[in-house]
């Protein structure tokens, strides 16, 4: 029977959205007596993102008591970082705090969900939890983005965790409880991360500016090292006392591949090739059980398939034996579907493995690589690419090798904000195929990888018209100063903000049928919020100042901003308009709407982004003669 407040219970746990006022203060209402009797119907409901504190103290003193809040946050280990708080506190303790930058309390501890609370007393325990709700939105409609977003690719609301523990439908594939196994799947969903800094490795090596002296009779540089060489024994011997010296020790500066970082890296590449080789191997292994237990249940099938034709010719045997063995056999096929199928996954682990310890080979055996010591010590690795790689290389190992490791890749539920990035991403990518723009590179192709790895920050996609191509930039950071800007991305932004959520860069058509950019560009910023914490007459809040930071952007070949219009895509309140313009900024509210026609995939907004990218291309690109 559950325990209400009012029981005389010897503590209290009261959550606050401020330390220093009771406004929003609300107390954990109910406790049971087993983790198994909790009604999740009684529980309160914690907003996501909301800063929040809490007070845990009891009636009477004791140094036996702590409160132990589950979280989603993991550690190393695959294990929950749970919030444990000690009782009488002298003041509220911190859960969530945004103005707290670096530190773990910037990570919102809970994702959308229901979680386990429980109050240690005096040797005994008392069970609640809290549930999880998301900021400005209904329960349903983020379920319905969800949905929405599972019908694009399945998983990209969720990521991989390795733990023991998981928050969500497991619908990954149902594997043994092989650490290479989980290895592989690992390596696959940093693919893309690994063959980026590979590529780069391949093609920038590091290098490093190491001094050398050398005899010589041409001159140069010289230093007091030279000095001295020359009032030294080899100096004197070496021009044989011969005055003025024809010889000089002289100083110069080389570029040096071989150094440590390098060294590093060709330490990491071959024990990265062994492993490979060796999961390559279990797998070969793996395959040709698969083979044999395929073959085993052929023959069995065979061996039915010839009872029943000898069956099938006899009056005088029983319907029910007949139809025993139709159903073995139907057992049987259904096995042998499951085995060709888990065949089929073994074999395409087993090619990307191969690939890429063939593509660590074809690194180890190029002709600067070998010039290349191995160092087992680990530098300081200043180089971005590099240091990815050795953490990439420091992930992988930390899978246990243990058969039996009951420790599998979890799915947990992203945090809504960034769910919502993804929802406004692809209705954007929507609105641009309605206007008549066809995707010409990122989709479809990547898109099934979006599982595995969500959408990383800096993905470009590109989607082509007889007009020309837009492409579009997913979290890309700008550099700051134009000597910063590459080659083939010249854009730059002076100022602090400089990594909107999407840029849309138009490419038109040339005569010649290849494109140039137009100097035309086009930014989306996805708020989950209300419009007035975008937004204040008064007084400019951090929000706007982003938003309108972003018409800051340049480009190489103009001496102005390219940025033609900001858009900012919010979830809203109920009260809020679908579509505002402030100074250099639009608001759109964008979001499913909430009655029945979200069912019919209604969504509030989305005429007006289709009809924002259209005044784009018409207005200020001039592209007054097509028809979009």
């Amino acid at each position: 029977m559950a325990m209400h407040i009012k029981d005389n219970l010897p503590f209290n746990i009261e959550l606050l959205y401020s330390p220093y006022s009771n406004d929003g203060r609300r107390f954990i209402p109910v406790f049971w007596e087993t983790e198994q009797e909790i009604d999740k119907n009684e529980l309160i409901e914690i907003r996501e993102m909301v800063p929040l504190y809490i007070n845990f103290y009891t009636t009477e003193t004791t140094e036996l008591s702590q409160l132990i809040i589950e979280t989603s946050r993991f550690n190393e280990d695959g294990e929950i970082n749970n919030i444990v708080i000690s009782s009488n506190t002298l003041e509220p303790v911190p859960l969530f705090v945004r103005e707290f930058q670096n530190t773990e309390n910037s990570d919102f501890p809970w994702r959308m969900g229901y979680y386990m609370l429980n109050v240690q007393y005096n040797g005994k325990l008392y069970y609640s939890g809290i549930q999880v709700t998301p900021n400005n939105l209904s329960l349903q409609q983020v379920r319905w983005i969800h949905q929405a977003l599972e019908e694009i690719t399945s998983g990209i609301c969720y990521e991989l965790i390795l733990s023991q523990k998981g928050y969500s439908d497991d619908n990954l594939t149902d594997t043994p409880d092989k650490w290479y196994y989980d290895y592989i799947r690992w390596i696959l969903s940093e693919k893309q991360n690994l063959l980026a800094c590979i590529e780069y490795i391949r093609l920038h090596w590091h290098e490093e500016i190491s001094t050398q002296y050398i005899v010589s009779n041409r001159g140069g540089k010289q230093d007091t090292r030279t000095e001295k060489w020359s009032q030294s024994y080899s100096g004197i011997s070496y021009n044989k006392g011969i005055q003025p010296v024809e010889y000089e020790l002289i100083k110069k500066k080389k570029l040096e591949k071989n150094n440590p970082q390098n060294q590093w890296i060709k330490n990491i590449l071959t024990r990265w090739k062994a492993m490979l080789f060796t999961i390559h191997e279990l797998v070969e292994n793996d395959i040709e059980l698969v083979e044999k237990e395929i073959r085993k249940n052929e023959e069995q099938k065979n061996l039915v398939i010839q009872r029943l034709e000898g069956i099938n010719k006899k009056n005088d045997v029983p319907e029910g034996f007949k139809n025993d063995q139709k159903t073995v056999l139907h057992s049987i096929n259904n096995q042998i579907t499951k085995l060709k199928k888990w065949r089929s996954t073994l074999f395409n682990w087993n090619q990307a493995v191969l690939l890429l310890n063939g593509l660590f080979a074809y690194v180890l055996h190029s002709q600067i690589f070998r010039r290349i010591d191995t160092n087992n010590r680990k530098p300081f690795l200043k180089n971005r690419y590099y240091f990815l790689f050795n953490e990439l290389f420091e992930q992988g190992n930390q899978i246990k090798r243990t058969d039996g490791d009951i420790r599998q890749y979890k799915s947990i539920l992203k945090p809504t904000w960034q769910i919502y990035e993804y929802f406004c991403l692809f209705q954007v990518l929507n609105g641009l195929r309605k206007i008549g723009f066809l995707p010409l590179y990122g989709l479809p192709d990547d898109i099934s990888d979006l599982q595995k790895q969500g959408i990383k920050q800096g993905t470009k996609y590109i989607f082509s018209h007889e007009v020309g191509e837009i492409h579009i930039y997913y979290g890309t950071l700008l550099p700051f100063s134009p000597e910063d800007a590459t080659s083939t991305d010249r854009f730059y932004s002076q100022s602090s903000h400089r990594w909107p959520d999407l840029r849309l860069d138009f490419y038109k058509r040339t005569s010649t049928g290849g494109v140039e950019y137009s100097l035309h560009s086009m930014v989306f910023d996805a708020k989950l919020s209300k419009f007035k914490y975008l937004y204040r007459a008064d007084i400019p809040n951090k929000a706007f100042t982003q938003l309108n930071s972003y018409t800051a952007i340049q480009h190489l070949d103009s001496l102005r901003s390219v940025v033609d219009r900001v858009c900012c895509l919010f979830a809203g309140g109920e009260d809020d308009k679908e579509i505002r313009k402030v100074h250099s900024v639009t608001f759109i509210r964008l979001c499913p709407i909430q009655d029945q026609a979200m069912d019919q995939g209604l969504v509030l907004g989305y005429s007006a982004l289709v009809n924002f990218i259209r005044e784009w291309l018409i207005q200020d690109i001039g592209l007054n003669d097509i028809n979009f």
